[in-house]
């Protein structure tokens, strides 16, 4: 239990855990909302038809894609979405 000061502190602020768990929120909605664009756009960097991009940019964005192109990726993006509309 806080005493002294951060007693009040603690009772007028939000908890760290909260803050987090609500960035995390904040940054799994849009993937959910536009998953297609997203995949679009990873596809079109890991083409890497002009200099536009480096190897080791062009790797990661093909890796990313397959990941989205898992089946139980896309369900948890997709129930996460759901599940995060609610809160």
């Amino acid at each position: 239990m806080l005493k002294g000061p951060w007693w009040r502190v603690h009772t007028h602020t939000p908890t760290l855990r909260a803050t987090r768990w609500f960035s995390r929120i904040d940054a799994v909605k849009p993937l959910g909302y536009h998953l297609e664009e997203i995949f679009d756009a990873l596809l079109e960097i890991s083409d890497n038809n002009s200099s536009e991009w480096d190897y080791a940019t062009s790797h990661k964005a093909h890796s990313l894609a397959l990941s989205i192109q898992n089946y139980r990726f896309t369900c948890s993006i997709i129930i996460c979405t759901i599940a995060l509309d609610s809160i």
